[in-house]
């Protein structure tokens, strides 16, 4: 908290057999750290510098393991109209670097990129099942992300975004 301050801090992803998934990043050249038995995570010099975490360890007393919890969470909705996640967005220089780790070793389809935003100097694009990875290679010359990157302590996380039922409804309610 003192080097970066309140941000994001890492990225946990489930896999079904978690020596399988190290052994298979391992020889995608992914330098891996064990953790505790089930769980472990990419060298962050690997991974644009966020904490990307794999574990096939279910959360003690998960509502998501019961019978039917999908069907009863899509009948009923929070306050702000969240749906589920959109798009987790990551800052990165080196985007041949990423297409190598989220569409090589992780298997990510790459759906597409663009080039020359008002933010991003380039950016590319990334799904898992429903949710979406977007890269953006940040503009020099930009201050919103020039400042993000400073203050973040360089590449990583940047945002999460969600699908709601009534955005300004999901505006008010947040304010």
């Amino acid at each position: 908290l003192e080097r970066y301050g309140g941000f994001l801090r890492s990225l946990p992803f489930k896999v079904d057999d978690a020596p399988k998934a190290m052994e298979h990043l391992t020889r995608k050249g992914i330098d891996v750290t064990e953790g505790l038995p089930g769980l472990f995570w990419a060298d962050p010099a690997h991974t644009f510098g966020t904490l990307i975490e794999f574990t096939d360890v279910d959360l003690p007393n998960d509502p998501r393991l019961a019978t039917g919890f999908y069907d009863r969470l899509n009948k009923g909705i929070g306050p702000a109209g969240l749906r589920r996640l959109w798009s987790i967005t990551l800052l990165a220089g080196d985007l041949a670097a990423v297409d190598r780790f989220f569409g090589d070793a992780l298997g990510g389809t790459f759906i597409g990129g663009r080039t020359n935003g008002i933010y991003a100097s380039a950016s590319h694009f990334f799904v898992y099942g429903r949710a979406r990875i977007s890269i953006l290679k940040p503009r020099l010359d930009n201050d919103v992300l020039r400042n993000v990157v400073i203050g973040q302590g360089g590449e990583g996380l940047h945002t999460l975004a969600f699908v709601v039922d009534d955005l300004e409804e999901a505006g008010r309610c947040l304010r």
